[in-house]
């Protein structure tokens, strides 16, 4: 039985000592194992290669349809030209959506001008382009 404390004790030592300083900044330090180095690697690769993150756009029409959608589309480009538009199909409706939006807020803002001319448009969380 003491042998077993002590391999067990052994163990738990080496797990404790091999813990390592990262520097994420100048002001930002953390002791943690090794594999969490690895992790925070594989995070920052996957952001620097990524162009989608959460966000929001104002959605406009959702129909089955697909050619009122697209009267729709040119209807956007006519009135909102600044927006990038988005035709997504989720079976059997096709989503028109405009802009990329950081936030609810920066949403809220344009979907005030939005309703005017397109009154059942609403806010929809979505994945959006960063570049």
């Amino acid at each position: 039985m003491k042998i077993l404390y002590t391999v067990f004790f052994i163990i738990t030592s080496v797990f404790c000592f091999s813990q390592n300083t990262i520097h994420i900044n100048e002001n930002i330090r953390v002791s943690a194992d090794f594999d969490l180095q690895a992790l925070i690697n594989i995070h920052i690769e996957k952001n620097e290669n990524t162009d989608e993150i959460k966000g929001y756009r104002i959605q406009i029409i959702s129909d089955n349809n697909r050619e009122r959608v697209y009267a729709e589309k040119a209807k956007v480009y006519q009135h909102f030209s600044e927006f990038k538009s988005y035709l997504k199909y989720v079976q059997p409706y096709y989503k028109l959506r405009i802009g990329d939006f950081k936030t609810r807020l920066e949403a809220r803002n344009y979907l005030e001008r939005v309703v005017k001319t397109f009154p059942s448009a609403f806010i929809v969380f979505d994945d959006i382009k960063v570049r």
